[in-house]
């Protein structure tokens, strides 16, 4: 009889390897918590990056790496719950030194207000977003209602004969 690989006994059943379709992609849970250290590892530069430099601007150190690591935690979580894809996602350092560099350091305004300014970015993002959204979903409904069903189009074209 053959062996059974270890990672194939955890991970046999479970609604972790139907979730994540994990036999359709010839992986196990063994094999993906072995990538996810990995992603850990190779993302881990980020903690001491980015802590290093928003410190420039007075915020307290370990609170960054903190809020680094569990902004990363919780948005690779989401995209994996989500959309069912490894995809790990972190905050991004080239935005993060801009703040810091240019719109703290350079133009002296207090990193709470560049902050503020980031998050009421992100609010009008959001609207402007879901005003393309409803657009494009008012243009697809009226496509959709507008075309003519399959029928209609067999009987034109018996008369076009």
């Amino acid at each position: 009889m053959d062996a059974v690989p270890a990672a194939d006994l955890i991970d046999r059943g479970s609604p972790i390897r139907s979730w994540f379709q994990l036999a359709a992609r010839k992986t196990n849970i063994g094999r993906e918590i072995l990538a996810g250290l990995t992603t850990f590892a190779t993302m881990s530069y980020i903690l001491v990056v980015n802590s290093a430099i928003l410190s420039s601007v007075g915020i307290d150190t370990g609170v960054l790496i903190s809020v680094t690591a569990l902004a990363a935690a919780l948005n690779t979580a989401l995209m994996a719950l989500v959309t069912n894809y490894p995809l790990a996602l972190a905050p991004g350092m080239g935005s993060n030194a801009f703040l810091a560099y240019q719109v703290c350091s350079a133009m002296h305004i207090p990193w709470q207000a560049a902050f503020g300014l980031v998050f009421y970015n992100g609010i009008l993002f959001l609207i402007r977003l879901g005003a393309v959204c409803a657009r494009w979903f008012s243009i697809a409904s009226r496509l959709h209602s507008e075309s003519p069903s399959p029928a209609e189009l067999d009987f034109s074209s018996r008369w076009l004969d």
